[in-house]
């Protein structure tokens, strides 16, 4: 019997992993995605394992983080943020697109925080451009730059990215000026791992029947389209009203307390929490 709950509890090889950077474990993030008793999403069928870290810089936390996917040997790596809530049914609509482009990155919409929509797209012109975020209203091509807040990436993918930028961390924040060179601008490890992923022929779409909240995690204020159905949401953190101008100074504020200076600035005066 031993031996038998042994081989039951192992589980099959993850078609899925849950990857998610944390600030710090001691803060509530908005969805419990951490195992299928109490899971937000809905994951039914699937084999599932989940990682999170917290305490490091973000890019270092990502390159951690999909080391252990694919120490998993998932077919895919959902990364999903602390303050990003994916609706119950997102994960399921990822994949039926994913489906549909087996070789692309695969994102839902969500807003920067008193900004727009976290995704640009190139026109015809080759110009980023905010894409139209409208919900239910079809696949977003072209996609320039997003964030990682709700990416379906495909295993195949990453080790595409590894084979051709062999050394090359997968993820990494570039100050502005760094290396002495005063022609590079600030880099955020989306945009590094973006751009690698269009340097290997990897298509990134955006479907945008996958609107996502992007909460403060301390009130459950939130941003989103204004025609999100709020009831496709379940979240650890009761979802309030929308974020205001209001609130901009105040959530500004504790984002930059909290984040994670990177070892090379440690000596000019940064600071871990």
């Amino acid at each position: 019997m031993h031996e038998i709950a042994r081989a039951v509890s192992k589980g099959a090889t993850p078609y899925i992993t849950i990857l998610q950077p944390r600030r710090t474990f001691e803060e509530m993030p908005a969805q419990h995605l951490a195992n299928h008793i109490e899971r937000m999403i809905d994951l039914t069928s699937m084999s599932v394992s989940f990682h999170a870290i917290d305490g490091n810089p973000v890019d270092v936390a990502y390159c951690y983080l999909i080391e252990k996917a694919i120490e998993d040997n998932a077919k895919y790596a959902l990364c999903i943020e602390e303050d990003v809530v994916i609706p119950w049914y997102g994960v399921g609509r990822l994949l039926e697109t994913s489906r549909e482009f087996p070789e692309a990155i695969i994102v839902g919409v969500y807003y920067i925080k008193f900004g727009g929509v976290m995704i640009s797209e190139l026109d015809n012109e080759g110009r980023p451009q905010p894409i139209d975020p409208t919900p239910n209203t079809g696949l977003r091509r072209n996609i320039y730059s997003c964030g990682l807040g709700c990416a379906l990436i495909p295993l195949e993918a990453i080790y595409k990215i590894k084979e051709r930028f062999v050394d090359v961390p997968l993820f990494c924040v570039v100050p502005e000026g760094c290396w002495g060179d005063s022609d590079i601008k600030s880099i955020g490890q989306d945009t590094w791992f973006y751009h690698l992923a269009h340097q290997c022929g990897i298509e990134i779409i955006c479907d945008t029947h996958v609107q996502c909240l992007h909460m403060e995690l301390a009130t459950g204020k939130y941003v989103a389209h204004p025609k999100v159905n709020l009831e496709d949401y379940i979240t650890k953190i009761p979802i309030a009203e929308p974020l205001t101008l209001k609130d901009r100074e105040r959530v500004s504020a504790d984002y930059i307390r909290r984040m994670q200076a990177p070892e090379w600035n440690k000596d000019k005066g940064g600071k871990n929490d």
